[in-house]
C-alpha cells in the first residue's frame, strides 16, 4: 500500500456538481482508473484506461460507462466537457436534482479518492464502526465488511436496514 506524501485538489466543486481533469489512454488492456498524475503546471489529472478505440466517441462512452459503474452514478450525470490543449479532457459530474437528500462532498471524496463504497464512506463520515452497524442490522461484522466492498451486490432489504442504521435514505447509499 502506498503512503500519501501530500494532498492535491483533484476537483473543483460548484453548486451543480464537480469538475476535474482526466487523461484517457485508449486501446488499453483493461478498463480502469489508474492514478492521479500532475502536468507541468501541477494540475492534478485522473488517469483512466479504456479498451475502446479513440474513434467516433467510443473511448468517451466507455469512460462514462466505467465511471458510472464504479461511482454508482447515472450515465447522464457524467459528461466529458472539453479537450485541453495539453491533451487532457475535463470531466463534469452533475449533481442529481431528482434526489432530495444530499451527499456531503467529503463522502464523495472518500468514494472517488479512496475507492470506497458509498456505504463505507458514509459510515466513516458518520464515525460509526462496522461492529455498531452490524449489530444494529443483525449481521456479523465480517458480513458487513463484504457488503462494503465497492460494487458488491446488495439485496434491497439489506440496503434498507443499513440506511436506517445510518440514519440515511437508500438513495444516499446508491
Amino acid at each position: 500500500m502506498r503512503k500519501t506524501l501530500f494532498t492535491i485538489k483533484l476537483f473543483t466543486i460548484k453548486e451543480n456538481g464537480l469538475t476535474f481533469a482526466i487523461k484517457v489512454s485508449p486501446k488499453a488492456k483493461k478498463n480502469c482508473i489508474s492514478d492521479v498524475v500532475t502536468d507541468q503546471n501541477n494540475q492534478p489529472i485522473l488517469k483512466i484506461y479504456t479498451t475502446a478505440p479513440p474513434e467516433d466517441g467510443k473511448a468517451n462512452k466507455a469512460i462514462i460507462n466505467l465511471l458510472s459503474k464504479i461511482w454508482g452514478l447515472r450515465k447522464n450525470q457524467i459528461k466529458i466537457i472539453m479537450k485541453n490543449p495539453l491533451n487532457y479532457n475535463f470531466l463534469k459530474i452533475y449533481s442529481d436534482p431528482t434526489i432530495s437528500n444530499t451527499i456531503p462532498n467529503e463522502v464523495m471524496r472518500l468514494v472517488i479518492n479512496k475507492d470506497m463504497s458509498r456505504i463505507r464512506a458514509w459510515r466513516e463520515y458518520l464515525k460509526i464502526t462496522q461492529k455498531e452497524v452490524a449489530n444494529k442490522i443483525g449481521i456479523s461484522q465480517a458480513a458487513l465488511s463484504q457488503i462494503e466492498v465497492p460494487n458488491s451486490k446488495i439485496r434491497r432489504i439489506t440496503l434498507e436496514k443499513i440506511a436506517k442504521a445510518l440514519g440515511l435514505t437508500i438513495e444516499q447509499l446508491r
